[in-house]
């Protein structure tokens, strides 16, 4: 893999990108949390996910194209990168250690990060006896806060 076709799937992460933390709640019964990555293109520009894809190894999975809000003209259909796989995230976070973000997004990334870790090195089923809800949650509000936008002109 050459070094400058990681950075440029690096930049197109960094500014296209989005770490989240999924909330489930099941009939108000309990609640779950799963790490997840994005990154979205319009539609006619998919190639771009189809490159990122394979520089990343193949992992992830491709959707769409997803149709366009007709209340917003500008609008246009998309696809999305979606990486959602416990071994494909933890794929994801040796890439982004060894190729780190640049700009604000790298805080995201610091708490997701340890949301992933946590989340692919456990039982993750309600039954399970290792309390990791409580910590998810709480990656999940800080990542919530992470994302606000914040004015430092």
């Amino acid at each position: 893999m050459i070094d400058s076709n990681v950075w440029w799937a690096v930049g197109f992460i960094e500014a296209d990108g989005c770490f989240t933390i999924i909330h489930s709640t099941h009939g108000g019964r309990f609640s779950q949390y799963y790490p997840r990555f994005k990154v979205g293109q319009r539609a006619d520009n998919s190639i771009a996910l189809y490159r990122i894809q394979e520089i990343l190894g193949g992992i992830g999975a491709i959707c769409g194209p997803y149709s366009a809000n007709p209340l917003k003209p500008n609008d246009k259909p998309t696809q999305m990168l979606t990486i959602a796989k416990k071994e494909e995230l933890v794929q994801l976070v040796a890439l982004l250690d060894k190729y780190p973000l640049k700009t604000k997004k790298a805080s995201d990334y610091a708490i997701w990060r340890k949301a992933v870790l946590l989340w692919s090195s456990t039982d993750n089923s309600r039954h399970s006896k290792e309390p990791i809800w409580l910590q998810m949650r709480e990656y999940w509000e800080q990542l919530k806060e992470a994302h606000k936008y914040r004015n430092k002109v």
